[in-house]
């Protein structure tokens, strides 16, 4: 059944939430290492810590869209294999990590566990990042369709890592020199925001939170139905 975007807003003032994850060692898949990346990254958060059984498929996906995988990257050459659209005989290069979001690998905090759950309905007990090597549009769609992929398979969120919006439809004024990043607060984008979203199918969640000049802005989850829908829009990104 067709329904429109469902909103899940809700406000934090006390730091900036950076959902991003750090990575920690693991010897059979994603390992923690100092990731050459400049291009963008998501993640997928779990419900619950999945099985080694779903963990040796989700890496069989891996290999199945790579013509490498090492340690804790890959080079992906077709997403044909998890239903996506992309063919390249360049491999892509990406990095990857997983880990179990416990006390002992804290890299987000009771606070933001708490906000996430606020927001789309559960803590997070596991989590998959993954970190393009450069900043292209194949490259973009990859990562979106990799997020479709495993959101699908493990019921999953996926995690933004910032925000998104509609920069073409944004007034001229608020594209002039710095203006979004120094003067900006969501409250200025979010009408915008909403009228991307109100066609679109699936969940957005969105977190509201102080930046260090002290505006607001916001830091974006959804669903794998909403980014089926975004990898479709004309403002289509992945956050770098």
């Amino acid at each position: 059944m067709k329904h429109n975007a469902c909103i899940a807003d809700f406000c934090i003032f006390d730091a900036v939430v950076e959902l991003v994850s750090a990575g920690y060692y693991h010897p059979d898949f994603f390992t923690k290492t100092n990731h050459p990346m400049s291009g963008p990254a998501a993640s997928l958060l779990l419900r619950s810590v999945p099985s080694a059984q779903t963990l040796a498929t989700i890496q069989q996906a891996i290999l199945s869209i790579s013509d490498t995988l090492e340690e804790d990257h890959f080079g992906v050459v077709s997403t044909k294999a998890i239903d996506g659209t992309i063919q390249t005989s360049n491999a892509r290069p990406f990095w990857g990590l997983r880990q179990k979001l416990d006390a002992q690998h804290p890299d987000y905090s009771a606070a933001e566990l708490s906000d996430i759950q606020k927001a789309v309905g559960f803590v997070p007990q596991f989590d998959f990042s993954f970190f393009a090597v450069y900043n292209r549009p194949i490259v973009l769609r990859i990562l979106g369709e990799l997020c479709v992929y495993l959101a699908q398979s493990l019921n999953g969120i996926i995690d933004f890592g910032g925000a998104i919006f509609p920069y073409q439809d944004l007034p001229d004024r608020m594209k002039q020199g710095l203006w979004l990043w120094e003067v900006a607060s969501w409250s200025d984008i979010r009408p915008y925001f909403k009228a991307m979203i109100a066609p679109m199918e699936g969940c957005v969640y969105t977190i509201e939170y102080e930046t260090a000049n002290h505006n607001t802005w916001a830091h974006h989850l959804c669903d794998a139905e909403f980014m089926q829908q975004w990898l479709q829009h004309q403002e289509f990104c992945m956050v770098k």
